[in-house]
């Protein structure tokens, strides 16, 4: 039996980081008020050194890293705006570790599950939380000023239209993006880049994994596509099925309105594995860290050389997978103590 493999969530719900990194002006203007548009504010998130960094959101060396917060705002006129997210970071001489946490009343860790009904399935609604971090590779001076904005391409009132990339292949960003069902089980969060727009009518063209050795989850679908080929061997109501737990669905098992995982999770092997990543969901809020090493060897990823400056982006995805999410409009600019 032969498995789709996922290039992470769905690629439409990457492809709409378009209006997710765009800056607080381009928001206002699409919101159809250029009055209300103001200046991106530019924030200092400051990386503080210690001994050796993991990805423990509970390490001690956290109370001493700066915190810095940032409103989140919505990219579709009518749609609430978000949570505040807070950034830290610390670095040792390898790595560098980013703790990113925000307001989240439910957490949703699974993602279009297969429902039981007691006769056959169904796929749910659900959508999982996800978080997504962007920096420039290239040195870029208008991703310095305006943030993620620098790669939205979003004008256009119709939002099937709004791209994310660039119009040069010497303009790239590298894209970390972190899912709560479909990468964090694994330990990861997903290594990704965005380039040149090469077809204007897929606007996921700018849109590419890192290169892949091999892993990386497998859709949980039977061969006539209407439901799991697999259910978790250990515990039928687990959320999440890790490669080796998958056994054969057996549905004499399941009570009605039994949710099976949609995928079977795996860590990737090669550059789109580069980031660690722990998150944990608790008291309605989300902490995240992510991992990775300050030059990871690979030309698809940014090579991080203390203490040179770098801009950041990030957005947050509240069960959610295509425009309905948040962005923060603030520029974050990575430096180092």
């Amino acid at each position: 039996m032969q498995h789709k493999h996922y290039r992470f969530a769905t690629y439409g719900g990457i492809a709409m980081l378009i209006a997710a990194f765009a800056a607080q002006p381009m928001v206002a203007a699409l919101a159809g008020d250029p009055s209300s548009a103001a200046a991106a504010v530019s924030k200092t998130v400051t990386a503080v050194k210690v001994d050796s960094v993991s990805e423990d959101p509970a390490a001690a060396y956290w109370a001493k890293a700066p915190v810095v917060t940032s409103h989140t705002v919505t990219t579709v006129k009518g749609r609430a705006d978000g949570p505040d997210v807070s950034v830290q970071a610390v670095y040792d001489g390898k790595n560098l570790a980013l703790r990113i946490v925000w307001a989240d009343k439910t957490a949703s860790v699974l993602h279009r599950a297969w429902v039981w009904d007691g006769s056959k399935f169904s796929r749910s609604d659900e959508m999982q939380d996800r978080m997504a971090v962007m920096f420039p590779i290239e040195n870029n001076a208008k991703f310095s000023t305006k943030g993620c904005g620098a790669a939205c391409h979003n004008e256009d009132k119709d939002n099937k239209k709004w791209w994310m990339g660039s119009d040069s292949a010497s303009v790239r960003y590298d894209l970390w993006q972190w899912s709560a069902a479909n990468s964090n089980p694994a330990g990861q969060a997903q290594d990704q880049w965005v380039g040149k727009q090469e077809d204007p009518t897929n606007h996921e063209s700018a849109l590419h994994g890192d290169a892949l050795k091999s892993g990386g989850s497998i859709a949980n679908i039977n061969k006539d596509k209407n439901g799991p080929a697999y259910m978790n061997g250990t515990s039928i109501t687990a959320t999440q099925i890790l490669t080796g737990q998958q056994v054969a669905i057996d549905t004499s098992k399941l009570t009605k309105g039994a949710m099976i995982p949609s995928s079977i999770v795996a860590p990737w092997v090669g550059s789109r594995g580069d980031i660690k990543a722990k998150g944990v969901w608790k008291n309605g809020k989300w902490t995240v860290v992510l991992m990775r090493a300050l030059s990871t060897g690979n030309d698809d990823d940014l090579t991080l050389t203390p203490p040179k400056a770098y801009p950041l982006g990030v957005a947050v995805f509240d069960h959610a997978d295509q425009v309905d999410h948040t962005v923060m409009p603030d520029v974050m600019t990575l430096k180092w103590q």
